[in-house]
């Protein structure tokens, strides 16, 4: 965007590579391991990880020896600042705290140094130098050698480019994560990055404020806890805040004190995770000042930040202040970042952002132009960004791949500092395996380039797709490619279900189960490779499976049958939660099951008329009172104060599509099926909703056009028991729902 984002850039990311300076330096199984001078953990990790690594390649363990130990003359790996550094000029005190430096010497020696987390990045630079990789959080690669050949006189010098890098995937492998230079939370406390305060902080620190210093609705309500937020505006909230962030450092010192870990130097005060807004005058006032609701949120956080200026403080902007102030109104505190989170179509209220295409696509130019916009109103900027739709509850081939190539270089030249991705390989809650294509590759990519984003990607994807697919390599790269130009060329209408995207034609289906079933032939006998080919089969077959009816309906034919399709996404699906997901094994095999259509009570009234199974996609527990062995449940805790109620709701259109309360059912407190009620449904992200707090909303990820084309009859199998729903009952007041039946054809 300017000049000060290239400089922001090589500041980071200095770099230093010249080799070809002597003769190649070999290095065989006889090497050791040389710690050097003052061992701090990350050093200790280093070491570790070099010995672990470095004995699996030789076949043969490698010995760590101090530096007083080790015998002249033999090759090694020295490790850390001593005399050795010294020799050779290097003062590691004076390299930044995640810079690495990698040096190969004459005579079979290879120095690795760095700063407090550099140290740990030059063993894994090194590592990755012989051919090591960490492909996935469950996917090394360690080739077996009897030598490694290094240039003699290489020398690796730099930092990763972005001062803050982490991902979620739902799932954790924190040797993944350090390999592949992360610094996020949840990490060895020598290498991470520590930012006190969740993701929606003040919902926690404001938790003992009292209920006037919340935003004021329109209806002259206060809004207190997760469901609204402060009153920005107010003198005591902020004065409130300041002794809330005060006592939260104060807790978290002592902590690190004990442990001997430094201070950490960021904290987040971000907003709660909704749209309130506050209409108190005062509020309304500083926003026609600044032009914006973050005009207002940055008046109360540059208030709180001028009190803890040791601190760099985090704060949003996202969904109601993703809108930067009138320009010249106001800029952040100089220790003031701008999380910068920007949602998809998928979620409409106003977002423009096309999700699978990079900032550089002019489909994307105004939600570009928003990031950008922000430049003249903060020096520090992070980004959280979105690797994944929320709102399909269903496996579907579609990747962000493209936009994590794209925008990284986009990040690195506009100023950011730091880089999230949120990207859940599904099994929340107990939940399904709601994954979508290439969801690992996706991982690894923005991994790296976090670290580096101006690398060679195609040498990257190359590099990915023979080290982690083996044999199938080819046929896996040609199915993303294949993926992608479709998905670029008619993009998904984000404001609808999968089965109405037009890219996802019998076509795609035809083309993209052939060079999968083609690459299992390929790696047929390797459990580790099919297992990583399998991992791309649930969200292809999961949604063929979806839309097999609506094509079987036009004629168009598949290979495999529905009950070969389903035999093989369960295998699928069985290796995918094994890996990552164990706890979500259960409700992925009910989701499965929802496809065979058996061990369902069916109401006799349906007839012969075909009918669908949804089954809720997380949240399940067992229940011995159900057919299907499990339901979603709302217990004793929860207001149960009237009566049954069930639905489905529209959020584009803004209108119920079926609504029904229950004033009659049986009182043996046992499932039944209760007729809502028969009407078309858009395929507009519509929802089902239960009980009268729509505690229970559930998506409709098995939804077909025709469900828009005909109307659809809707029963929603519930218990309901306790006083609140049978009267002189002794039990608890329970809530339950274990699944939905959709029956299309002529209304009975």
């Amino acid at each position: 965007m300017n000049k000060s984002g290239i400089v922001f850039l090589f500041t980071l990311a200095f770099v230093l590579i010249f080799p070809f300076l002597g003769q190649a330096l070999v290095l065989t199984a006889d090497i050791e391991i040389v710690n050097c001078g003052n061992e701090t953990p990350s050093q200790k990790m280093a070491v570790s990880l070099l010995k672990e690594t470095l004995s699996e390649m030789f076949g043969r363990q490698i010995p760590v020896r101090r530096e007083v130990e080790h015998r002249p003359g033999g090759p090694a790996i020295f490790v850390g600042q001593g005399v050795l550094a010294v020799q050779n000029g290097i003062d590691s005190s004076k390299l930044g705290e995640e810079e690495l430096l990698v040096k190969a010497l004459p005579g079979g020696n290879v120095l690795l140094a760095g700063g407090a987390r550099g140290i740990y990045y030059a063993a894994t630079e090194f590592l990755e130098l012989v051919g090591c990789r960490f492909y996935s959080i469950d996917a090394r690669h360690i080739p077996h050698c009897k030598e490694l050949t290094l240039t003699d006189g290489i020398k690796v010098q730099r930092s990763p480019c972005l001062k803050m890098r982490s991902c979620y995937i739902g799932g954790a492998n924190e040797r993944f994560y350090i390999w592949n230079k992360q610094n996020g939370e949840y990490l060895p406390a020598c290498l991470e990055v520590a930012v006190l305060g969740r993701a929606h902080s003040m919902v926690d620190l404001s938790a003992k404020f009292p209920e006037h210093v919340f935003a004021l609705n329109k209806e002259g309500k206060r809004c207190p806890g997760a469901g609204g937020q402060l009153c920005f505006s107010s003198p005591e909230a902020r004065r409130l805040m300041k002794a809330s962030v005060s006592a939260a450092i104060e807790r978290d010192n002592k902590v690190r004190l004990a442990k001997g870990l430094p201070k950490a130097k960021y904290f987040r005060i971000t907003q709660n995770d909704n749209n309130v807004r506050c209409e108190c005058s005062e509020c309304r006032a500083l926003v026609e000042k600044y032009g914006a609701e973050s005009g207002l949120l940055l008046d109360f956080i540059n208030e709180i930040a001028a009190s803890f200026p040791e601190m760099n403080i985090i704060t949003f902007a996202y969904r109601f202040t993703r809108y930067p102030p009138r320009p010249g109104s106001i800029k952040s505190a100089p220790n003031v970042m701008i999380q910068i989170a920007l949602q998809s179509l998928e979620w409409g209220d106003g977002e423009t952002r096309h999700l699978l295409l990079p900032w550089t696509d002019k489909r994307n130019d105004e939600a570009r132009a928003l990031i950008e916009s922000w430049s003249s109103f903060a020096t520090m900027f992070l980004v959280w960004d979105y690797g994944r739709f929320y709102q399909q509850a269903q496996p579907v081939p579609y990747t962000s791949l493209p936009a994590i190539l794209g925008n990284m270089p986009f990040y690195a030249r506009n100023k950011i500092q730091g880089y999230f991705l949120e990207n859940e390989f599904g099994g929340r809650s107990n939940g399904v395996l709601d994954t979508h294509a290439f969801q690992e590759l996706e991982l690894y990519a923005a991994t790296k380039l976090m670290d580096n984003p101006f690398q060679d990607q195609e040498k990257l994807l190359n590099d990915f797709f023979d080290g982690y697919y083996g044999a199938a390599s080819k046929e896996m790269r040609q199915y993303l490619d294949f993926l992608m130009k479709r998905q670029s060329e008619m993009p998904p209408m984000e404001r609808s279900y999968f089965a109405t995207w037009d890219y996802l034609d019998a076509d795609f289906y035809r083309k993209s189960c052939a060079l999968l079933e083609s690459a299992l032939a390929k790696v047929q006998g390797n459990q580790a490779l099919t297992e990583r080919v399998l991992f791309e089969v649930v969200p292809l077959y999961s949604s063929l499976l979806v839309k097999l009816p609506y094509f079987e309906q036009r004629k168009e034919a598949f290979p495999l049958a529905k009950e070969e399709l389903l035999r093989r996404l369960e295998s699928a699906s069985a290796a995918g939660c094994r890996r990552y997901f164990p706890n979500s094994a259960a409700t992925e095999r009910l989701r499965l099951r929802a496809f065979s259509e058996a061990g369902f009570v069916l109401p006799p009234e349906i007839g012969k008329r075909p009918y669908k199974v949804l089954i809720p996609a997380s949240g399940m527990t067992p229940d011995a009172d159900s057919c299907i062995g499990y339901s979603r449940k709302l217990g004793a805790k929860v207001n149960h104060g009237k009566k049954p109620e069930f639905g489905i709701y529209n959020p584009v259109a803004r209108k119920m599509v079926m609504r029904k309360i229950l004033e009659d059912y049986p009182a043996d407190e046992k499932f039944h099926l209760h007729k809502i009620g028969f009407a078309p449904v858009s395929s507009e992200l519509p929802y089902i909703f239960a009980h009268w707090t729509w505690r229970f909303t559930f998506r409709i990820g098995n939804y077909t056009p025709d469900m828009a084309e005909h109307p659809v009859e809707m029963w929603v199998s519930a218990k309901l028991q306790g006083p609140a729903y049978v009267k002189g009952s002794k039990k608890e007041n329970l809530f339950a729902v274990d699944y939905i039946l959709f029956v299309t054809g002529e209304k009975k």
